[in-house]
């Protein structure tokens, strides 16, 4: 499928992803290390979570590759599973999208290793970013996604290497400060502007902040980048106090929650809701959801925008939870059930 195509005709993309924060939440990737192992001990999971976003409104299909690097492989130990996970992950991707006609991307990401002042480092990045773009070419993606970026450098590295494999591309910076500079001190706006310049098909921001922490900054890239943009938030309630996730504590607490225990701090659906309305508002090409993410949640963003999808079928009608209207006389005692007062009773 044509990537390039399918955004000027099919505006906004629609992207599920936050994978990683899903796995952690059923138990299926360790929360200190956030290296996908759940796509060689369990793969059959990672493909029903593709096929449950798919059925959600999902727009694509992302080879669940987050992390999925060497230096992360080396770190759990399993280096020598390197291609072999990266192989099975855009497997996976590939055939769920396919049977369901939906974009099918791989993905590079941030690394623990760039250091702007250490060369080594550099050409390190550029080699694990080289041998995942390969792995992609010959799976034959549609388009590649560098994702959640704290340094412009890195980004700009990682947008250079995905140029040279001739892929359509998505490049995102993640908005962790709350000085809105990345990690090597450029202005976020500029950032985006800048990979935008360098060839990027789309430029976004991923990650870190939620909805209404992340939408004011997105405006500011608006004024900057002239061709399509988008927004990746993560579903979890961030304000002025915490600016980004990293930053959650236990409400009344000192003690960090980040990252194993969240579900204090998740969004509502309304707010996924207007955040989608925003968007629209905004002009933004390219929308989905990050880390927090699931299929109800992705359910509420493609709704908004008006996208049919399977779990249309399922949509509440309006109509009280109880399948029963138990106000009306009993056809049969011809009395009021006892029941008919049960909502101001949990009220």
């Amino acid at each position: 499928m044509d990537f390039r195509e399918y955004l000027k005709t099919n505006k906004p993309v629609l992207i599920a992803e936050g994978y990683l924060f899903e796995f952690i939440r059923r138990g299926r990737v360790k929360p200190a290390s956030f290296v996908p192992e759940v796509v060689l001990d369990y793969p059959e999971c990672v493909r029903a979570l593709h096929q449950e976003f798919v059925d959600a409104g999902t727009d694509v299909v992302q080879a669940f590759t987050y992390y999925a690097n060497r230096e992360k492989m080396r770190d759990v130990g399993r280096e020598g599973e390197l291609e072999a996970i990266n192989r099975k992950a855009l497997q996976i991707a590939k055939e769920v999208a396919r049977e369901n006609n939906k974009l099918f991307a791989g993905g590079l990401c941030n690394s623990n290793l760039y250091d702007p002042n250490k060369p080594e480092t550099i050409q390190e990045c550029e080699n694990m970013f080289t041998e995942q773009c390969q792995w992609a070419k010959e799976a034959g993606v549609d388009y590649m996604i560098a994702e959640t970026f704290w340094d412009y450098g890195e980004a700009s590295l990682a947008l250079k290497v995905m140029k040279r494999f001739d892929f359509p591309t998505v490049v995102s910076i993640c908005p962790a400060s709350k000085k809105e500079v990345t990690f090597d001190g450029v202005p976020i706006p500029e950032a985006l502007a800048r990979l935008e310049s360098e060839g990027a098909d789309v430029v976004t921001l991923n990650c870190a902040r939620g909805p209404k922490t992340m939408l004011p900054l997105i405006e500011k890239c608006r004024a900057v980048c002239k061709g399509p943009l988008g927004c990746l938030p993560i579903c979890y309630r961030t304000d002025e106090k915490w600016h980004s996730f990293q930053a959650f504590k236990y409400i009344g607490s000192d003690q960090p929650c980040y990252p194993n225990d969240l579900k204090e701090y998740y969004v509502s659906l309304k707010e996924i809701e207007w955040f989608a309305a925003e968007c629209k508002r905004i002009g933004l090409s390219y929308i989905g959801l990050c880390c927090g993410d699931d299929p109800t949640y992705m359910r509420a963003l493609s709704k908004t925008f008006g996208k049919p999808c399977a779990l249309d079928k399922y949509d509440h009608d309006g109509k009280n939870v109880m399948s029963r209207d138990y106000s009306e006389v009993s056809a049969e005692k011809e009395e009021p059930s006892r029941y008919a007062g049960l909502w101001d009773f949990c009220r």
